[in-house]
């Protein structure tokens, strides 16, 4: 999560201002482009190697399988990036993002929707999972308002709906940061209410402040 800071930007639209997320940035780093908050990377450097590390554990062959994906938190869209260019995964993908700052963003600078097969719905994780009856192979939980996850995203009844949404041996990667003892505290208290019903580990200190939550039902 730590924010990598650069020399160039592209001469356009190099910071934002979102209601949701506050102060966003464009900036180059090694010829690649990414987005970043305030403090934190945000899409396409730090944070995309982070989920990548917890593709590869899952295993290569069967990411790219997935037939059906939730994307909770989609951001300027590096993860789909990495599913459909390094994974080779064809699947249908339904991205959920709040922010429409963000979604605007990953479509005029980073061509998200270029990709085939993805949906990208404008809303608030919570409420989506909480109406939605789908069932998922695989879903992605990357939900940060620049370098915090909101409290209720490790709520008992978000927990509930997100294990409800997953299909039979169905697979969550929630991506979390270990940097202070109150997350600390929360990720504990998460690995305790999924361990109720499924299988889970760890990927600790991923890119440095991650803390990756692999969860696959029983």
């Amino acid at each position: 999560m730590k924010k990598i800071f650069t020399r160039s930007v592209p001469k356009e639209g190099r910071v934002y201002q979102s209601k949701i997320n506050g102060q966003l940035e464009l900036n180059w780093h090694k010829g690649k482009l990414m987005l970043d908050t305030k403090n934190v990377n945000y899409s396409y450097g730090a944070l995309q190697s982070a989920l990548a590390e917890g593709f590869i554990h899952i295993g290569k062959k069967k990411v790219r399988n997935f037939n059906n994906i939730l994307v909770l938190g989609m951001g300027a869209g590096s993860v789909i990036e990495t599913l459909r260019k390094k994974f080779k995964n064809e699947g249908k993908i339904t991205a959920i993002e709040i922010d429409p700052v963000v979604v605007d963003i990953a479509k005029k600078y980073f061509k998200v929707d270029a990709f085939s097969q993805l949906e990208i719905v404008v809303a608030d994780a919570f409420a989506f999972v909480k109406e939605n009856k789908s069932n998922y192979d695989f879903i992605l939980v990357d939900l940060f308002i620049d370098r915090e996850t909101p409290q209720k995203f490790s709520s008992p009844e978000f927990l509930e709906n997100l294990v409800n949404l997953i299909a039979a041996q169905g697979t969550i990667l929630f991506n979390t940061v270990n940097i202070e003892n109150e997350f600390t505290r929360r990720n504990e208290q998460m690995i305790s209410f999924f361990e109720k019903s499924c299988a889970v580990e760890v990927l600790k200190e991923i890119e440095g402040g991650n803390d990756l939550i692999l969860i696959k039902k029983k």
